[in-house]
């Protein structure tokens, strides 16, 4: 995803997503707020609260999700790398290369693993 594809995001659809009942819509929904607020608004906190929150609903559905989990672990990763969590950010890393589903993911997270 590139952040110029979320200046003008509908923002009211994703709180719809994060107020729907399905925890998959819901693991979206704050992931998209998340990368929103990280790319966008580049407000840090609560990226990293929006993707954490995501993550807590991708795993009540295992095996569903994978590409929203692999985008918000990835996410995280990097915001916590910004934070100098380089242990936590590690892990998070790692979690998204497990579910990675597109090239995209996979070369970022190898990478920011990289510096760690």
């Amino acid at each position: 995803a590139n952040p110029k594809d979320f200046k003008n995001v509908p923002i009211d659809m994703i709180y719809a997503l994060i107020k729907h009942e399905s925890p998959y819509y819901r693991l979206a929904g704050y992931v998209f707020l998340g990368y929103f607020e990280e790319k966008v608004v580049k407000n840090k906190e609560k990226a990293e609260y929006a993707y954490r929150e995501g993550l807590k609903y991708g795993d009540t559905i295992p095996n569903h999700g994978e590409f929203f989990k692999s985008f918000g672990y990835l996410g995280l990763g990097r915001v916590l790398v910004e934070k100098k969590q380089n242990e936590e950010a590690r892990e998070f890393l790692d979690l998204a290369l497990t579910y990675a589903e597109t090239e995209q993911v996979e070369s970022e997270a190898k990478r920011l693993l990289s510096e760690l």
